[in-house]
């Protein structure tokens, strides 16, 4: 009787056994490449396998037909129909390509560090847009931390004061060189157009002595417009009320090893102007050339750069001509500079780097 009860019970489970059909297939891309660990389902009941290392799978299946689903990321999902356990070469396309997308996203036109041990600041240029700025000394009007003003207006000299102090305790620099020194302090403010610039970084506080031994009470860095980045040509002119004219030209040589930009300036003021009425000019006649030519070139493990500037000024101020015996005051300022930076990297190891700077 036992003998009889295992006979019947072998039978019903080979019979079970032999019901379940096998499916076998392969899943690959367009390009005949086998797709491993892609999804197979059974549609209703999502049940299912997934493909080998080689893209292969094998599926038990109770009856046909049946309808299974292989997925894969980045391919579109498709259904297959089955009804029969014929070997299946399964290709999946690409998912549908999207119109493209375009991510803006606006950025501060001023900027505070927050890597920099140093308290700094960038001021765009497109923050000084937002004053009818034509030099550096009036790129400051919406900046509440430094304070240009005038030192008298018969010369038309302008002084900075940045957290009370004066600007002699105040680093100038361009492109980490020094821009205003020694004897230029008086006008060299006034020697560096708006246009030119493409941003300043100002240091709160005293800062690095690497550059010079002003920034007592801070820096401030000057960074002119890169061949890359500046109009090939471009040109600007200022009129004001009181008969002040600027023009400023721009060219940039944007092919080569060395690529360079040329910056033209002429300002000229020769209107009388006296609203208070005291016989004094409230700002002096001024015929001002300014010529700035900057070349910089990254070739291999060096990097240089140098600048040639040269300028030619004159300032006539003090009373109005009509009065006799006229106090005046005549300015003849001239500026002849060369300067620049020269950068050696280790080629053995990209950590180091020796560097120098000459004006």
């Amino acid at each position: 009787m036992k003998i009889n009860l295992l006979i019947v019970l072998l039978f019903f489970a080979t019979a079970t056994t032999y019901s379940q059909i096998f499916i076998d297939g392969v899943v690959k891309d367009s390009q005949n490449n086998t797709l491993p660990g892609a999804n197979i389902l059974f549609q209703k009941s999502r049940k299912g396998t997934t493909s080998d290392a080689d893209g292969k799978f094998s599926i038990g299946v109770p009856s046909f037909p049946q309808t299974i689903s292989i997925s894969y990321v980045g391919f579109e999902t498709k259904e297959v129909k089955v009804l029969d356990n014929t070997f299946l070469d399964v290709v999946l396309s690409t998912s549908i390509s999207i119109n493209e997308v375009e991510v803006t996203s606006n950025t501060k036109t001023t900027e505070f560090s927050l890597i920099s041990p140093l308290q700094t600041q960038k001021i765009s240029r497109d923050e000084l847009q937002k004053a009818a700025c034509c030099n550096l000394s009036e790129s400051f009007e919406t900046n509440i931390t430094i304070d240009v003003t005038f030192s008298d207006a018969i010369s038309g000299a302008k002084q900075i004061q940045m957290l009370g102090l004066d600007g002699i305790y105040t680093q100038i620099t361009q492109e980490n060189l020094p821009l205003i020194r020694g004897i230029s302090s008086s006008y060299g403010l006034t020697h560096t157009p708006g246009t030119w610039i493409e941003s300043i970084q100002v240091i709160k506080g005293a800062g690095s002595v690497v550059n010079g031994f002003e920034s007592f009470a801070g820096q401030i860095n000057v960074n002119y417009q890169t061949a890359e980045t500046a109009d090939k040509l471009f040109w600007n002119t200022y009129l004001n009320s009181e008969g002040r004219i600027e023009n400023n030209l721009q060219l940039a040589k944007k092919n080569g090893k060395w690529k360079s930009n040329l910056f033209l300036s002429h300002q000229y003021h020769q209107v009388e102007i006296d609203n208070n009425n005291d016989s004094f000019l409230d700002s002096p006649h001024l015929n001002s050339i300014n010529i700035l030519n900057k070349w910089s070139a990254s070739l291999k493990d060096k990097n240089a750069s140098f600048y040639v500037r040269a300028i030619v000024e004159q300032r006539d101020g003090g009373q109005i001509e009509s009065v006799a015996n006229p106090f005046l005051v005549n300015i003849d300022n001239q500026l002849f500079e060369l300067s620049g930076k020269l950068g050696f990297l280790n080629p053995d190891d990209c950590n180091q780097s020796t560097g120098t700077q000459y004006s």
